[in-house]
């Protein structure tokens, strides 16, 4: 994978291109999506006791929940095999039901908003990369 400020410039613009496919429309579901992203990664951290002490270097939370949204929605482009399914419900965070919803049902808008975007780039892109950087 990139370097972290390549990988975090990657996914902001993705997110941005992703959130504009919804802006004139009366529900903006890349942002519904962030902030349950968001809400996950928050209470992720919260967790354990000591987060910051022991990854000093991580993405912020917001980056982290950008990160999550673009990398589930291209990899349920890539692969729609993959959609959860009411089975998983119980067992999978709620956001990757959001990100299924929106590649499924806005797959060539998003498509078409991410253009060049490398899907296979964004799917790929490791939690563990963004957390705990080695210090440069």
């Amino acid at each position: 994978m990139k370097n972290n400020k390549a990988t975090l410039k990657l996914v902001r613009e993705s997110f941005d291109a992703l959130r504009w496919v919804f802006d004139s429309s009366y529900r903006n579901y890349a942002l519904e999506l962030f902030e349950e992203c968001k809400r996950e990664e928050k209470s992720h951290r919260g967790w354990g006791p000591d987060f910051a002490k022991h990854h000093p270097n991580a993405a912020s939370v917001a980056d982290v929940a950008r990160s999550f949204a673009v990398k589930r929605v291209a990899e349920y482009l890539l692969k729609p095999e993959t959609y959860p399914k009411g089975q998983n419900f119980l067992h999978y965070q709620r956001s990757c039901f959001h990100a299924a919803g929106i590649a499924d049902e806005f797959r060539v808008q998003v498509l078409t908003a991410w253009g060049v975007v490398p899907l296979a780039e964004l799917a790929a892109i490791d939690y563990v990369d963004l957390v705990s950087p080695e210090k440069e």
